[in-house]
């Protein structure tokens, strides 16, 4: 967690970052995250947006597509996407 609390540290406000401090996991952090914002805009680009529920909803269709292919808990995973 600490790379991440870098990352957050550069960009929120001591009070957020010290909240996000509390949490023992990333997973924690996101599932409190959507309990709490479901409604709230989570990512945002020029066209689209997209509310924590949606985001959390996109995750576990691809958990699920994952396991379906065969991975398990310890096993990676790679990403390739364009840099735009």
């Amino acid at each position: 967690m600490k790379y991440v609390e870098n990352v957050f540290a550069k960009y929120t406000d001591e009070k957020t970052l010290q909240r996000i401090k509390c949490f023992d996991s990333i997973n924690e952090l996101w599932e409190t995250s959507v309990k709490e914002f479901k409604d709230e805009v989570a990512l945002q680009d020029k066209d689209r947006q997209w509310k924590y529920g949606e985001l959390d909803q996109k995750v576990a269709q691809f958990r699920a597509i994952l396991k379906e292919n065969g991975l398990i808990k310890g096993d990676f995973v790679g990403v390739f996407a364009p840099n735009t």
